[in-house]
């Protein structure tokens, strides 16, 4: 047995019970010492120690304590090493050497009476802290049990202080409750290209759902829709598909300090607007946009919704679902405003955006519970969309729908700004070997940045994007199939307006400088980009505008258009031209 366990503390094991109740067991050995000390023995000591010392273990501190305020006369054992307290006092008789003298010649013999026994101060010091440590204990376990006493009426009152709010919440009306979600089947488009008229019309075919509600930004296109009926058009092939289960709803400009506030919140939101104009796009309906919202974004762009985060919901509390789209359907569009045409029918494939994912662009592998993919609030947009008839919508994990989106944001990244910075259609940079070679380099810089993205790690499932020219010849494919087709960069550049070059070709730059991978091409390629928009503009700003031209004769005498060109006009045309400079 370890010597720590027989200092143990009281009562704490069976088997040290005997030695934890002789007095001065901590005193030093000595030979021949039967009373104090590790040489002790508990049945001589008790046989003539005073009999209530032999309760000294008991839980009553009471009779100990009066005990020990009495006034005892205490004495000092005469130890071989130790000189007695008081030279007056006998010291006793010690032990004969011999171990074979009985205990009783030895008893006679002692100068300590039975009434009277010598005991050392050192032991009563020791009982009395002892006493004192077991009082000390006691009151704080008694203290600790009315803490938790008193923390569980506190808790009590909380709960019934829980249980009033709850009961008055209850009685508020539910339209009321401004952090209420109830789902809802009303659904919101905005976009006048081809897809968003697509998605409308296709929505507007179940009558299972509320009315669609058309979102228009400018007056021509609420008096276009007035004028053709307030119906969306469908041509596929042979067959004219009209639909008029759909609301037409004019958005106004409002100024900050004269906001509305009955505005109803527009609960499930499909934005089809291209990427570069989303943020001011949404600027205009800001005030009915918040926790309750679901938005879902289709358009050819990547970090459109962290833009959205950053602009206008800072803030978790107030913020909306975000759902990311992307649709493989080819459609175009027709002489009528309000009319679409579908060339191929696809998918449209969703997947959810965590905002707590991305601070910025970084990923932050953050797991929630329970999942968001299990939550009713960001998945019912989804649910909604995939029981559509006719739009082949299917929801997906974030990798698994990179898969499908990361292959064409390849070619607009790369190609687009070339037929923008060389100023042709697609088959002129296949036929350019310097452009080939600039478009090489772009490639292997996009390549680079996915496979090191964190979204792309499980790389079985983006086998386009292992090697640079597995990548070039997916994105050349595409580019001999779009023949002498425009892009859309080039055609927006030219007229001084806004591309979607940031949320194209700056997406793998801002991923690329978090990564710490080299992207000079790239961004070298989107600033010549951004400066050729901003010549068009500085052009536009230089030219006379057209419509409020006069024609100006030498004489500086103003010669309206209409009698200019009334003299090489056959009889009856009309033109809808007012006035030009007119060098006569």
């Amino acid at each position: 047995m370890k010597a720590g366990n027989l200092y143990s503390l009281y009562r704490s094991r069976p088997q040290s019970q005997v030695f934890a109740r002789i007095l001065g067991r901590h005193t030093q050995w000595s030979l021949n010492n039967s009373t104090v000390g590790r040489g002790a023995n508990a049945r001589r000591f008790f046989k003539f120690a005073p009999a209530n010392l032999g309760d000294m273990s008991s839980h009553d501190n009471t009779q100990n304590r009066t005990l020990l305020s009495k006034e005892t006369q205490i004495k000092s054992t005469s130890w071989p090493s130790r000189t007695p307290h008081s030279v007056s006092d006998p010291a006793p008789t010690l032990r004969p050497s011999d171990p074979e003298a009985p205990w009783d010649d030895w008893q006679s013999t002692t100068a300590v009476p039975k009434s009277d026994p010598v005991i050392d101060k050192d032991i009563f010091a020791e009982q009395l802290r002892s006493l004192e440590k077991s009082e000390r204990m006691a009151a704080e376990q008694e203290q600790q049990e009315q803490g938790e006493a008193a923390q569980r009426l506190s808790k009590l009152s909380l709960w019934d202080q829980d249980q009033m709010q709850r009961r008055e919440y209850e009685q508020i009306p539910p339209e009321a409750h401004p952090w209420t979600w109830k789902p809802t089947e009303q659904i919101h488009v905005m976009g006048m290209d081809p897809l968003g008229r697509y998605i409308a019309h296709t929505l507007a075919g179940c009558e299972t759902i509320p009315r669609i509600r058309y979102l228009f930004h400018l007056a021509n296109h609420w008096k276009s829709w007035d004028e053709e009926g307030r119906l969306l058009v469908l041509y596929r092939g042979n067959e004219t598909v009209p639909r008029y289960r759909i609301i037409g709803e004019r958005i106004r400009r409002h100024h900050p300090d004269n906001i509305p506030q009955n505005e109803p919140v527009i609960e499930n939101l499909i934005v089809t607007v291209p990427a570069g104009n989303v943020v001011g796009a949404l600027g205009s309906i800001r005030h009915r946009l918040d926790h309750r919202s679901t938005i879902c974004l289709v358009h050819d762009g990547l970090g459109v919704a962290e833009a959205i985060i950053q602009q206008f919901f800072p803030h978790e509390t107030t913020r909306p679902t975000f759902l990311l789209g992307h649709s493989t359907a080819t459609v175009g569009g027709t002489q009528h405003q309000f009319a679409v045409s579908e060339l191929k029918p696809g998918r449209l494939y969703l997947s959810i955006f965590s905002p707590s994912d991305h601070t910025g662009y970084r990923y932050n592998n953050t797991k929630r519970h329970p999942p968001i993919e299990r939550t009713v609030r960001y998945t019912h947009l989804i649910r909604l969309l995939t029981a559509m008839p006719g739009l082949n919508a299917t929801g997906h994990p974030r990798d698994d729908w990179f898969k499908y989106k990361l292959p064409t944001m390849a070619f607009r990244a790369a190609v687009d700004p070339l037929t923008t910075l060389f100023d042709c259609t697609y088959d002129k940079i296949w036929s350019n070997p310097q452009a080939r070679r600039l478009l090489d380099r772009l490639i292997g810089e996009i390549c680079q940045v996915v496979n090191r993205m964190p979204e792309c790690r499980n790389k079985q499932k983006f086998p386009v994007f292992q090697t640079a020219s597995a990548l070039r010849d997916q994105v050349y494919k595409k580019l001999r199939w779009r023949q002498d087709a425009n892009s859309k960069m080039r055609a927006k550049t030219a007229q001084g307006l806004k591309s979607d070059i940031d949320f194209q070709t700056g997406f793998f730059i801002l991923r690329g400088r978090e990564l710490g991978i080299n992207v000079k091409t790239l961004e070298t390629v989107l600033s010549v980009v951004k400066a050729k928009r901003l010549v068009a503009i500085s052009r536009q700003k230089d030219e006379i505008p057209f419509e409020n031209a006069v024609a100006i004769s030498k004489e500086n005498n103003e010669i309206p258009l209409e009698d200019v060109l009334a003299m090489n006009r056959p009889v009856g045309e009309e033109t809808p031209l007012r006035t030009v400079v007119v060098d006569l």
